[in-house]
């Protein structure tokens, strides 16, 4: 069977999460580390197939790209293994009764929308607990609009959520239209020197695509991968509108938006005192800059 590559990363991940936690007894930390030739013993024990330890960390690690600018770029070449071996990897990550068991065959199908995954996490923040949830998702039905603004940038940030939710998943999108600040002048001898209108070329729009996970303790988490380039954005919800909790339309919500830092945003941490401050200085400063406040802009969801 050929495995598309989201596939193939899955297995790796799987394959490195023995390797880096230890994992035993279907997603266990058990606190002990695998090494290669252990693992690859294990793979043995419950597929029959023996794969050498060198190619196994190959597959799951990589190794340094042939091409060299990909390898200045910091790119790695992954390759694949054979039909059975690849096969006995997969045995090893899929059947219930293998050491190795971490998710059921039918996770390996892809899904564009991530939906398998963003429900496993919700599976996961949910637990074992069965108690009623007191917000409705069905209430952030709509799209917010909110204005986010930097030294350089100004932005109008729009959320929008579909009708369609599932135990406190919901799907949503968003759409950042950037505009410079930059302040250009032109040069004109007569007189005083003369602020340009921005362009067209100053303006942007980046896409994202999502889930927003309500959480048993009423908060919301919401991930999102941007469209062209699949980096990820994250918000976590301060404030909603109480609506929400009474089963209705939510009018409002503050979020903290978490995404790439800007340079000098990380500093590293030396135990200089000095340079502590300094890191406590810069989130101050970048803290309220990413508070988002969004209000609802239209009723008719997406």
């Amino acid at each position: 069977m050929k495995y598309e590559p989201q596939q193939l990363q899955r297995l790796r991940n799987g394959l490195e999460a023995f390797l880096d936690l230890g994992l035993s007894d279907g997603g266990t930390a058990s606190g002990t580390a695998y090494e290669w030739k252990t693992l690859a013993d294990s793979i043995f024990g419950v597929a029959g197939v023996r794969i050498p330890t060198e190619r196994l960390r190959k597959f799951a690690r990589g190794e340094p790209h042939r091409d060299i600018a990909r390898k200045k770029m910091g790119d790695r070449h992954y390759p694949c293994l054979s039909g059975e071996r690849m096969e006995a990897v997969v045995i090893f990550l899929t059947q219930e009764d293998s050491d190795g068991y971490l998710f059921p065959l039918e996770d390996l199908q892809i899904n564009p929308d991530g939906l398998s995954a963003v429900h496993r996490l919700a599976e996961h923040l949910n637990g074992n607990r069965h108690t009623e949830r007191m917000s409705g998702a069905s209430g952030l039905a709509g799209c917010f609009i909110a204005d986010q603004n930097t030294a350089d940038i100004s932005a109008i940030v729009t959320l929008c959520f579909s009708k369609r939710n599932h135990n406190g998943l919901v799907p949503f999108s968003i759409s950042k239209k950037h505009q410079s600040k930059k302040q250009v002048f032109k040069e004109n001898k007569a007189s005083e020197p003369e602020l340009e209108q921005p362009t067209g070329n100053d303006i942007s729009v980046d896409r994202y695509r999502g889930w927003a996970v309500l959480t048993p303790e009423e908060s919301m988490l919401l991930l999102a991968k941007k469209i062209d380039t699949d980096e990820n954005i994250i918000y976590t919800a301060l404030g909603i509108d109480k609506a929400l909790y009474l089963q209705k339309s939510a009018e409002a919500m503050a979020l903290l938006e978490i995404e790439q830092p800007e340079d000098g945003v990380l500093i590293q941490i030396d135990g200089d005192a000095d340079n502590t401050q300094d890191l406590l200085v810069n989130v101050k400063e970048n803290f309220l800059q990413q508070i988002l406040l969004f209000r609802r802009q239209v009723k008719d969801a997406v």
